[in-house]
C-alpha cells in the first residue's frame, strides 16, 4: 500500500497548492515491511511569499525548506495504524 502524508499550506495561482514537507513511503502490508520511502523537503516558502504573498499562508514559512525523516519503525506504526483504520471501516460496512 502506498502512503503519502503532507503539510497543506496555501494556494498559488494556476497550481493549484504548494505543499510540503513530503512523507512518502510504500509498505508490504502482509510482512510490515517498507519497500519504498521518500522525504522531500518543503519548498522555500519565504521566496514563494515575496513573489505572491496573497497567496502564502504566513503560517506555512515555519516549514521553509524542512524535511521530515522518520523511522522504518515509526513508518511501520503509520502504516499499521491506517491498515486496522480500513479495516474497521470495512467491517462496519459488511455490517450495515
Amino acid at each position: 500500500m502506498d502512503f503519502y502524508i503532507t503539510t497543506h499550506t496555501g494556494l498559488v495561482p494556476a497550481t493549484g497548492s504548494i505543499t510540503g514537507p513530503d512523507v512518502r513511503f510504500k509498505m508490504d502490508l502482509d510482512t510490515n515491511k517498507i519497500i519504498e520511502k521518500e522525504f522531500t523537503p518543503a519548498p522555500n516558502y519565504a521566496e514563494a511569499a515575496e513573489l505572491t504573498p496573497e497567496y502564502i499562508n504566513p503560517d506555512s514559512i515555519q516549514y521553509n525548506e524542512k524535511v521530515i525523516e522518520l523511522s522504518d519503525e515509526r513508518l511501520i506504526e503509520i502504516g499499521l495504524y491506517f491498515k486496522e483504520y480500513i479495516m474497521e471501516i470495512e467491517k462496519s460496512k459488511i455490517q450495515d
